[in-house]
C-alpha cells in the first residue's frame, strides 16, 4: 500500500511542475533582467568617486608643505662677548637691589690622563712591596719562609660523610 501512495504523490509532483513549467513569463522579464544586472555592475564600479582620488593627493601635498614649513630651523652659533658689562641700577629706597646675573665664559672641566684613577695601595700591598724590593739577606730569608709556609698550608680539604639518622615517631611504623 505504501508504494500505490508513493506513485499517486510522484504523479501529481509531476503534473504540477509541467503545469508550472508550461506558463510564459511575463513581457519584459527579460529586460529587466539585463538593466538590473547593468545597473548593479555599474553602481560597483563607481562606489568611490574619482574625485575623491585627487582630493586625496591634495590633502597629502598640503600636509607635506605645512611639516615642511615648520621645520626646526638648524641654529647659527652667536658670538657671545667675552667681556660682561655692568650697569649700575637706580637705587630705589622700596626696592631691594638685585644684581644681574653675569654671563661667564664656559671653562671646560678638568681631566684625568688615566681613567678609572688607580685605587691606593693597602698597608698589606705596601709591606709586599717593600719585602719584594728589599735585596738584603734578611728579606731573602723572610721570602722564603713566607713561600714555605704558604705551601705548607695548601692541604686538601677533608669533608667527613654526613649521615642522618631516620625520624623515630611513636605510633607509626
Amino acid at each position: 500500500m505504501r508504494s500505490n501512495s508513493n506513485d499517486e504523490l510522484e504523479r501529481l509532483l509531476e503534473e504540477g511542475l509541467a503545469a508550472y513549467s508550461r506558463q510564459e513569463p511575463r513581457p519584459g522579464l527579460e529586460e529587466r533582467v539585463l538593466y538590473r544586472i547593468r545597473s548593479e555592475t555599474a553602481a560597483r564600479k563607481a562606489w568611490f568617486p574619482r574625485w575623491a582620488w585627487a582630493m586625496t593627493a591634495m590633502a597629502g601635498i598640503v600636509l607635506a608643505a605645512v611639516v615642511w614649513m615648520h621645520r626646526p630651523r638648524p641654529s647659527v652659533p652667536r658670538e657671545t662677548p667675552r667681556v660682561a658689562v655692568r650697569t649700575p641700577a637706580p637705587v630705589v629706597a622700596d626696592r631691594p637691589k638685585i644684581a644681574e646675573p653675569v654671563r661667564r665664559a664656559r671653562v671646560p672641566l678638568p681631566r684625568r690622563r688615566e681613567f678609572p684613577a688607580p685605587a691606593k695601595l693597602t698597608d698589606q700591598e705596601r709591606a709586599l712591596l717593600l719585602l719584594a724590593s728589599d735585596t738584603s739577606d734578611a728579606s731573602k730569608d723572610a721570602r722564603e719562609t713566607l713561600l714555605s709556609t704558604r705551601q705548607q698550608d695548601l692541604k686538601p680539604i677533608q669533608i667527613s660523610e654526613i649521615r642522618i639518622p631516620p625520624l623515630q615517631i611513636d605510633g607509626l611504623r
